[in-house]
């Protein structure tokens, strides 16, 4: 039997550059190697985007989109948060066991809180890495492809898996891994922050080819470097780490002519953004083609979720038993109701 994978992303708008290499491209690489569930996590919108609730439908639809844009294929399982119940039950039963003051010392809900200006948090924001290790475990994940900023969350989920086991006294979960993209964290186009649709420092994958020069033309780079003709510092040029991460092929010549300045910067930004489209050629062609079948997409996600409310039921059925929550005698005198047409 295959391992599995489970990992997913918010529905609060489009994916961008930092979901591709952060972890998208880590999923469409292991998608044939493990059975995987990916999913749209609408519920945690709430927690710092609850004034944007009326654009939950439509997002998960365009992330969706980005999924099979990417490569990932119909046949894995794509479900959305909110339609399986099951979940909510499993992040109940696990509340019990992790204490306030360990979720308010995760630095990843403080380092959020911060960025998106969350003075007064909710208690569905302060405990949304115990929801989110119920998305996994659920579906007893063993390996979770994700960015940096995730660890913290995995680490609580690995915690949650002990305590569960030891506290019921039965191996009901395994400690998941996670798996790192080939770059943690990416930045912004403003060079400070990650990357974020929130902070509009991003460039989506479903960006147009004009959308994309845009974007990179107002790109941070070489503050060094007063004129033209005087020589540039690529190793101190924020630009020059995208090239790194995007075009390290190039990357010599790039140096060459920025130290010599042969090279200037806003012609250096233009041609990374070619460099850019034709990566993301494909992607966007691809996402197309799906998006102008809306009916084919949302019938991925019913699959999807279906089969994902059937894993996750089998996995509540051992959490019950464990838990002392079966109740068999409960169970047979609703039995005995139904067969003597009292129920």
């Amino acid at each position: 039997m295959k391992k599995r994978i489970v990992t997913g992303d918010r529905s609060t708008g489009r994916l961008h550059l930092g979901h591709l290499v952060g972890t998208l491209q880590n999923r469409v690489r292991l998608q044939d190697e493990y059975e995987c569930f990916f999913i749209i996590a609408d519920i945690q919108v709430l927690t710092d985007h609850i004034n944007s609730h009326e654009d939950i439908d439509a997002n998960v639809f365009e992330v969706m989109c980005d999924y099979l844009g990417v490569g990932l294929k119909p046949e894995n399982c794509f479900f959305v948060q909110s339609q399986v119940p099951e979940l909510s039950e499993l992040t109940t039963y696990f509340s019990f066991l992790v204490s306030l003051a360990r979720v308010q010392r995760n630095p990843t809900v403080k380092n959020e809180s911060e960025m998106y200006g969350v003075s007064q948090m909710s208690l569905g924001f302060v405990g949304y890495p115990v929801s989110q290790a119920a998305d996994i475990l659920a579906f007893k994940a063993n390996l979770i492809p994700c960015g940096q900023d995730q660890l913290p969350h995995i680490e609580q989920t690995r915690e949650i898996v002990r305590t569960f086991n030891n506290t019921f006294g039965k191996e009901v979960f395994t400690l998941p891994e996670a798996l790192i993209g080939k770059v943690p964290v990416l930045q912004g186009l403003d060079g400070v922050q990650k990357m974020s649709k929130s902070l509009n420092n991003q460039i989506n994958l479903a960006h147009t080819t004009d959308e994309t020069l845009l974007r990179i033309g107002k790109m941070v780079t070489d503050v060094q470097r007063v004129y033209r003709k005087d020589p540039g510092h690529p190793d101190s040029c924020f630009t020059y780490k995208y090239w790194s991460i995007f075009a390290p092929d190039a990357m010599p010549h790039v140096r060459t002519e920025c130290e010599s300045a042969t090279r200037g910067c806003k012609e250096c930004k233009m041609e990374l953004a070619s460099y850019l489209n034709i990566q993301l050629g494909e992607i966007r062609e691809r996402r197309a083609r799906y998006a102008s079948q809306p009916d084919l997409v949302w019938d991925i996600l019913a699959t999807g979720t279906r089969r994902a409310r059937q894993v996750a039921e089998q996995t509540l059925v051992e959490v019950r038993d464990a838990m002392h929550l079966s109740f068999p005698r409960l169970a047979k005198a609703a039995e005995r109701m139904v067969q003597n047409g009292s129920a």
